[in-house]
């Protein structure tokens, strides 16, 4: 009996790096928003003077990751 009907021999092997690359961007966005989270929660309770610079760069940080993310949506 032949499997031809399922065309398994066709299969894009680039697809095999695709997926993984997306799946984990996608988690690294998911840590860049809960290094947003954690850092708004350390600066209310510590204040040390540099709260608005950190808070910046979190935010910077998790932009990045977003966009990184939707460029290689589009991309891959």
């Amino acid at each position: 009996m032949s499997l031809d009907f399922l065309n398994l021999g066709r299969v894009d092997p680039w697809i095999i790096v695709k997926i993984p690359v997306v799946i984990l961007l996608a988690l690294y966005v998911v840590f860049a928003f809960v290094v947003v989270r954690q850092t708004r929660i350390m600066t209310n309770t510590l204040e040390i003077g540099l709260e608005v610079p950190i808070k910046i760069l979190s935010y910077l940080h998790f932009l990045f990751a977003l966009f990184l993310f939707l460029f290689a949506l589009t991309v891959l």
